[in-house]
């Protein structure tokens, strides 16, 4: 009779430490998938965001100038300095968005037209470095919204509600895709450039003209020297102030209203573009 009840006591003991430790087994499961998650929401913050456009428009054209997502670090895991700040580095470039925002910000952007979106880092001993974003291609034929008062058509393309509508023989969401090639098309590269084939991912057979450094535009058409002291006679394509906001189209009343909107005003080329121009005598080329 002592036996069974001790054996009774036994098993009633091996039940409550087996009920105890599924419990603690469930509430280290929990807390384990309440960790993954939270760190699946930072990774996704810093290297997600690029892939799906969480935060941010993960979209972006070929150097990912127009890249908006929301990667902070560097290739080699170093975060970011925002574009705002003057430490520990001095910033000589501030993306669009950063300038428009109060407080900045230290997403990965390419304000300077390099190869890929980039930042000033944190480390003092390494003043910028490049970020791997792996944002998707933007599709050139057609997607990504144009802003009329800002953004301008190349190649003769005329912007209405939001897109560029080009004329025959370009294509892309600028109107910058010149399609076919160099000798099929009789393309014309202006100012010593050089017109070379491409092959497009969109479009196929496509050319461009290389550019000397003083020229620029689709067929190097823009010459980026000037010979007066104030720039009055500058015809280059610089579309961004010195602290990097994007220039409103001469043409355009919003978002600022000005007398050069409205008028004639071809003897100082700033009809249909947002291109840095001194149509009043200023001490040098400026933009509304």
């Amino acid at each position: 009779k002592n036996t069974k009840t001790i054996m009774s006591s036994s098993t009633t003991l091996l039940l409550l430490l087996l009920t105890t430790a599924a419990a603690a087994a469930a509430a280290a499961a929990a807390a384990t998938t309440a960790t993954t998650a939270a760190t699946a929401a930072v990774v996704g913050e810093v290297v997600g965001a690029a892939v799906v456009g969480e935060g941010g428009d993960a979209l972006c054209s070929g150097n990912q100038e127009d890249y908006r997502g929301r990667v902070f670090v560097t290739k080699s895991g170093i975060p970011c300095q925002n574009w705002k700040s003057q430490e520990p580095h001095t910033v000589r470039h501030v993306p669009d968005d950063a300038a428009d925002d109060e407080d900045g910000h230290n997403f990965c952007r390419n304000p300077d037209g390099h190869s890929s979106a980039w930042c000033y880092t944190t480390d003092a001993s390494k003043r910028w470095e490049e970020c791997d974003v792996q944002c998707q291609p933007r599709n050139e034929a057609g997607s990504g919204a144009v802003d009329c008062n800002v953004d301008v058509c190349d190649n003769g393309g005329v912007c209405e509600a939001g897109r560029c509508h080009c004329v025959r023989g370009f294509a892309g969401r600028l109107c910058q895709v010149m399609l076919g090639t160099c000798a099929a098309t009789q393309s014309k590269c202006l100012g010593r450039s050089r017109c070379v084939d491409k092959k497009h991912d969109a479009f196929g057979e496509v050319h461009e003209c290389q550019c000397p450094e003083n020229r620029s535009g689709p067929r190097c058409e823009a010459s980026e020297l000037c010979e007066g002291d104030n720039d009055e006679d500058y015809r280059g394509r610089v579309q961004k102030t010195k602290s990097g906001l994007r220039c409103q189209r001469w043409d355009a009343d919003s978002p600022h209203s000005h007398r050069f909107s409205k008028g004639d005003f071809a003897d100082l080329d700033i009809a249909g573009h947002n291109f840095c121009r001194n149509p009043d005598g200023h001490t040098s080329a400026w933009c509304y």
